[in-house]
């Protein structure tokens, strides 16, 4: 079975967790770093980076800047810190839909029944009618 996430932000700071586990790492007289294309026979998608050493370095400046702002997000509470966030990470293009959606959801679930404010718990969206 796989795992349950509590949102979409959650799901994508797990996909974006475990990028660096998935490239290979061969060893001989100097590091090669390959991340191989599962569906084309040969393709390394990190071949670049075997000649240029600032390549590998960018990923994982970029990895380590996308990690922490994905974990900021999950722990943002309110909309508009959520909004200030989603628009400095993706642009407020980006933004301006996942809010949107979201709202949207929000919205639908209240109409049909579907979100209450539990003690304790608070605003919980998806509970049986």
């Amino acid at each position: 079975m796989g795992n349950v996430y509590d949102s979409e932000i959650d799901l994508l700071l797990d996909v974006v967790r475990v990028m660096p586990s998935t490239s290979e790492w061969s060893r001989s007289w100097s590091r090669t770093d390959s991340i191989p294309n599962e569906t084309t026979a040969g393709e390394n998608f990190a071949d670049k980076w075997n000649q240029d050493a600032r390549l590998p370095e960018a990923f994982y400046t970029w990895h380590g800047d996308v990690s922490r702002r994905l974990q900021e997000m999950l722990d943002d509470t309110g909309l508009d810190v959520l909004g200030k966030n989603l628009s400095e990470s993706f642009g407020e293009a980006v933004a301006g839909r996942i809010l949107g959606r979201y709202t949207q959801r929000l919205s639908s679930a209240r109409d049909s029944g579907r979100l209450a404010v539990l003690p304790t718990l608070g605003l919980r969206r998806g509970l049986p009618a």
